[in-house]
């Protein structure tokens, strides 16, 4: 019998679906979720109907307890405000009958699967917030198991997937679906064999739609921090910590002010087709200050920007063939921009990425960078790919771009001063990656600009 172990949802129903499709597909006779299904993330009740509608034999997990238990006197409430609007928010969303459903799942669980005894918990068999992760004691271990007389011990809650043998008993923790927290943004998981008396464990994980997750968490109202939790596969309160120092990767001031004139000597010193870097950066920059209350961008990643639409084409003075890929390089050495490596890596995966092959784990220099800096790269990569469909010809044919939001899609009016259906078409094409990273539908319109209108790079120029 082939059995799905999944724990820690916290309300992210894209990661959910994401895992079922999975399991579907690896023909399980049945899931086991070790609890909280709720908390943090955007969609708690369909979490909880999808669990309860598909048969999945569940536990109550501390965070679903609390959340039951809010508001009610006597019970100690979280310190931090954002912590209580989680438990608040999560509440509010659950129905009458999801409550109930929650409230009649048991603490804990014993199951006997082909002779293997089975004993599901949230945290430890002595607790619900108990943490038990790779690292604890082996004596613990011991001592937790030996009086159950189980052969496995399924638990979750520290979000740290492990799989450990302690005398007879095997601890199985698949990490959490919804909101793992050990760097690795992917939902994590797990999958038992019971054959003959005896059980495989696997650990595994998923890739899944993390920016619409990120996306139904803004459309929630929910603090950017949850957001980022799911970006980075990191806990809110080491999320807190690193926005409120300074980041790391933050971008000096000082460099900033030497950036854009380094990036401009290497241009001049190269035989590249000027005009279209300088179109593919004026564009860029107009979709990014129009955009930019969509994304997770900071205002100082237009520098990077800047850079990385600047430097898009370098490549070509090494050929045409894989050109991007050559520009990937380049831009890693040139030592003339004044950054910091890992920001100089993110204006190179950026530029790399404006034609071809998406971001993917397996392109090296990408999966080096840490998720905070891939999310960074995608949304910049993403801008300079559609500024450079929108110049595909290399003839400047459009004098600006004009952003006007709805709710369901984004109108993008592209105003021409010579006909450009060739480069609107292109933009489209090139457009369904900040399409797809947006979440909103891309309407692309070529509109005759007025005779009046500066040329783009006049307006660009005046804001650097």
């Amino acid at each position: 019998m082939k059995v799905g172990l999944i724990s820690d949802i916290h309300g992210n129903l894209q990661a959910l679906e994401a895992v079922l499709k999975r399991l579907e597909r690896m023909k399980v006779s049945a899931i086991w979720n070790l609890g909280d299904s709720t908390g943090y993330g955007a969609n708690p009740e369909e979490v909880v109907q999808l669990l309860k509608n598909r048969g999945v034999v569940s536990i109550l997990g501390n965070y679903d307890r609390k959340v039951l238990q809010f508001g009610q006197s006597g019970l100690e409430q979280p310190k931090k405000s954002i912590k209580r609007l989680a438990f608040r928010y999560a509440l509010r969303s659950l129905s009458l009958a999801s409550r109930a459903y929650l409230g009649s799942l048991p603490h804990s669980l014993r199951l006997k699967i082909d002779g293997v005894q089975v004993l599901l918990v949230h945290g430890s068999p002595d607790s619900d917030e108990e943490h038990l992760t790779a690292e604890t004691p082996s004596e613990h271990l011991m001592r937790l198991a030996r009086p159950l007389g189980v052969d496995l011990i399924a638990c979750g809650h520290s979000h740290r997937a492990f799989l450990r043998r302690v005398g007879r008993t095997w601890f199985v923790n698949p990490g959490s679906v919804g909101r793992p927290d050990d760097g690795d943004p992917r939902a994590s998981f797990a999958v038992l064999d019971f054959t003959g008396g005896k059980v495989r464990a696997r650990l595994l994980r998923l890739s899944y739609d993390v920016p619409g997750a990120v996306a139904a968490l803004r459309q929630a109202g929910l603090p950017e921090a949850f957001g980022e939790m799911l970006r980075s596969g990191r806990a809110l309160d080491d999320v807190l910590r690193r926005q409120s120092s300074p980041a790391a990767t933050e971008i000096p001031e000082k460099a900033l002010r030497r950036l854009r004139p380094a990036v401009l000597d290497v241009i001049r010193q190269l035989p590249l087709d000027i005009a279209h870097a300088e179109q593919v950066t004026a564009l860029s920059l107009r979709l990014f200050d129009q955009l930019r209350r969509f994304t997770p961008l900071a205002r100082s990643d237009r520098m990077l920007l800047f850079a990385a639409a600047m430097l898009h084409d370098i490549g070509w003075v090494r050929g045409d063939r894989g050109h991007h890929k050559h520009t990937l390089q380049m831009i890693l050495d040139l030592k003339e921009l004044p950054l910091p490596a890992e920001l100089r890596a993110v204006v190179a995966n950026a530029a790399r990425y404006h034609r071809r092959a998406l971001p993917s784990l397996k392109h090296r220099h990408f999966a080096a960078l840490d998720p905070a800096q891939r999310e960074r790269v995608s949304w910049l990569g993403a801008i300079v790919r559609l500024a450079d469909g929108l110049d595909c010809t290399h003839r400047q044919r459009l004098r600006d771009v004009r952003i006007r939001a709805g709710k369901l899609a984004i109108r993008v009016d592209l105003c021409y001063r010579r006909p450009a259906r060739l480069e609107a078409l292109m933009g489209k094409e090139k457009g369904e990656w900040l399409r797809l990273l947006l979440r909103r539908n891309l309407d692309l319109r070529l509109v005759k600009a007025q005779s009046t209108m500066k040329t783009l790079f006049e307006v660009t120029e005046r804001r650097n």
